[in-house]
């Protein structure tokens, strides 16, 4: 049986989010979410506790490995300022495959999609500045069902992350004083996908005459 992927996450602005949880032992990867960390500081962070971190700010993110190292930096492919080196992020802290949404990617389906197809199960979206959190969160869940991932919804510090299952069901963290954590399990996905087995249904052939991508 494939081991968890645990997310992480703090609703303080500068802490690292590390609560406590009997399950990181057990855990197939630890991905902690800390946006505001500036990434010297993230360094040390994931370095010292031996886990994968997103970190970086409002126009750049930056995944660290469990050894402080940089593995990507992303800036967003619609729209964005940040660097090009990365148009589709995939990273593998263990557990799932992740990838990153930033700013207006989100709004565009078929960069989840092209993700998913490339073998994201969890993809994190760090959206635009909007007022409209209720059509985001709407974003967030139908990347979830249409793709059958894993989403989050990670919206600015101290406001907590909202997570999606396959289905496009709302899952619901553990929560402590130190801030929050999830269990995430590929068998979710595998048993979400056989019992609609969307990507069987799909017929590629015939979108060529459709779109260019």
């Amino acid at each position: 049986m494939d081991a968890p992927l645990i997310v992480t996450f703090s609703p303080s602005e500068r802490a690292c989010p590390f609560p406590p949880s009997p399950d990181f032992s057990k855990a197939g990867g630890f991905f902690a979410l800390s946006l505001s960390l500036p990434e010297d500081e993230g360094r040390k962070a994931a370095l010292s506790r031996g886990c994968h971190l997103l970190c970086g700010g409002k126009k750049s993110l930056t995944v660290l490995d469990d050894g402080g190292a940089v593995l990507l930096r992303y800036g967003g492919l619609h729209g964005g300022e940040g660097p090009r080196e990365g148009e589709f992020p995939l990273f593998y802290p263990g557990g799932l495959m992740c990838a990153l949404s930033l700013g207006y990617d989100i709004l565009f389906p078929e960069h989840a999609r092209l993700l998913a197809l490339g073998g994201a199960e969890f993809l994190l979206f760090i959206p635009p500045p909007s007022k409209d959190r209720a059509l985001l969160r709407d974003f967030a869940r139908i990347r979830a069902a249409e793709n059958q991932v894993f989403t989050a919804l990670v919206p600015p510090e101290p406001d907590l992350p909202l997570f999606f299952g396959p289905g496009g069901e709302a899952l619901t963290p553990e929560s402590s004083f130190d801030g929050g954590w999830i269990s995430l399990e590929r068998r979710v996905l595998q048993r979400e996908r056989k019992k609609l087995p969307l990507r069987s249904l799909r017929r590629q052939e015939l979108y060529h005459g459709l779109t260019a991508l």
